[in-house]
């Protein structure tokens, strides 16, 4: 199979021939391009397996914050019943017993945090913890003031593509 970017030197040359004659008709170069060697087809493969691949992770996405919201609806769950065969142990005087599924204490525990805890802002700098965490904008604008910073470096920048569907 012949990639794209083998497709794109073989047609460089046929392009720019079929556009100086062609002008501003996008259409006629396109049409005349793909039907001298399938570049075009080429192409449009690989813009639609960006689309579907974009499409993808948008999907993830939003899969990702349902799993999440569930997986806490469980986890509480979890929680209310494992206080529940706490409860029941105590009612009934014991401090474990053996099932088919697992032997099950209940034990004592240290206070909890109850009621709304406001931001970390508005709380006292000893009942909050700051973490040191890269600021990748800030890297970048310190090495274009021409800062150097150990094992960091700028490149040279790229291409990119803009796709815009209809």
């Amino acid at each position: 199979m012949i990639s794209l970017k083998q497709h794109g030197r073989e047609v460089s040359d046929l392009w720019r021939s079929i556009r100086a004659i062609a002008g501003e008709d996008d259409e006629t170069v396109v049409d005349t391009v793909d039907g001298e060697g399938g570049a075009i087809s080429a192409l449009r493969a690989a813009i639609q397996a960006a689309i579907e691949a974009e499409a993808h992770a948008v999907a993830c996405k939003a899969l990702e914050a349902s799993y999440a919201a569930r997986r806490k609806v469980l986890e509480d769950r979890a929680e209310r019943y494992r206080q529940s065969a706490a409860a029941f142990l105590q009612e009934v005087g014991e401090k474990s017993i053996r099932l088919p599924e697992a032997t099950i204490s209940w034990r004592a525990t240290g206070p909890q945090l109850i009621g709304d805890i406001p931001p970390a802002a508005d709380l006292p700098d000893d009942c909050v913890k700051f973490q040191r965490v890269k600021h990748e904008p800030s890297i970048k604008a310190a090495l274009q003031a021409g800062r150097v910073i150990p094992g960091v470096f700028l490149s040279n920048g790229g291409v990119g593509l803009t796709v815009r569907k209809s």
